[in-house]
């Protein structure tokens, strides 16, 4: 199987990391979620990017392309703006993980509200809209319904909300549960993982690897 990328794949990796360099220094990201989002020439000068082939539809300052291009556009501006996204590593393995099919990755529907109504303090709300609709393009979604919380009810958490997540996990018969908050999960009867700590058992007892190739052959370090 050949690993390399196309011309036209390096092409796009070089574009948008140019592109995040120049535009998305810490200071100017922290003060777009401190004010109104980010500026519309931001946008613009980012859907105005050639992405050739992949970029095969511009609508209402959006770019659409194929799963592998995106990716690669992801993990650019991830490299970029790590300062802001410290965790995004991880959630692009994850990505790719249920991109290959290796696992299906599930939220509770409560959580997107918790993350909405957290996330509201620091970051304008239509820029949180337009990123859970870019995540249903990997997340699943499981409902919570009135017996999920009863039987919630019924368990006597100390935390009641995160009981209602477990209640979302057994439902879809979750082989893991990955939070940053192992914590508020010590009755839980699913193994509870940081994402870091289950993409290492994967490696160890899978033999699978997820990891940062560096597509660059052009010389750079």
């Amino acid at each position: 199987m050949d690993f390399d990328l196309t011309d036209e794949q390096r092409r796009v990796v070089s574009e948008v990391r140019a592109f995040g360099q120049r535009r998305l220094g810490w200071s100017d990201v922290r003060q777009w979620q401190r004010d109104s989002g980010v500026p519309d020439e931001v946008v613009k000068e980012f859907v105005g990017l050639d992405f050739g082939e992949y970029g095969v539809v511009h609508r209402r300052n959006h770019v659409d392309y194929d799963i592998f291009a995106q990716t690669l556009v992801l993990e650019e501006l991830a490299r970029c703006a790590g300062a802001v996204l410290p965790f995004s590593n991880d959630f692009l393995n994850l990505q790719i993980m249920e991109e290959f099919g290796d696992a299906e990755l599930w939220a509770s529907a409560k959580s997107f509200t918790d993350i909405y109504y957290i996330m509201r303090k620091e970051c304008v709300g239509a820029d949180i809209l337009r990123g859970f609709d870019a995540s249903f393009e990997f997340l699943r979604i499981c409902s919570i319904d009135g017996e999920d919380v009863k039987s919630a009810v019924r368990l006597e958490w100390i935390d009641f909300e995160d009981c209602v997540i477990e209640m979302a996990a057994r439902k879809v018969k979750a082989d893991f549960l990955l939070t940053r908050d192992a914590a508020g999960f010590a009755q839980s009867k699913i193994p509870v993982k940081r994402p870091e700590a289950f993409l290492d058992w994967v490696e160890r007892e899978r033999g699978l690897l997820y990891g940062d190739i560096d597509w660059w052959s052009d010389g750079e370090e």
